[in-house]
């Protein structure tokens, strides 16, 4: 069995989940998402291709804020400095 702690930490997009995922069904192993409760073995656990692709959307969404977060940020004319610790 596989465990991970939740989807998007597992996958980055729908077709690499996908790819992730068949490789253990080859092999009889099933995968199982904590935060979800989610087991690929059971019925509920087939719907993994459609959360999937409601994680990719809320990353991609999540890029496109940020994105233009920093263009208004350098329109402003604020910069952006990391400190180390």
């Amino acid at each position: 069995m596989l465990v991970v702690t939740k989807l998007d930490r597992l996958a980055r997009s729908v077709s690499e989940l996908l790819e992730i995922v068949n490789t253990p069904q080859t092999k009889k192993v099933s995968l199982r998402i904590l935060n979800l409760r989610m087991d690929t073995q059971t019925p509920t656990g087939k719907l993994l291709t459609i959360l999937g692709s409601i994680a990719q959307f809320e990353r991609e969404i999540m890029l496109e804020r940020q994105r233009e977060g920093i263009a208004k940020a350098k329109k402003e004319g604020y910069s952006l400095v990391l400190k180390s610790k």
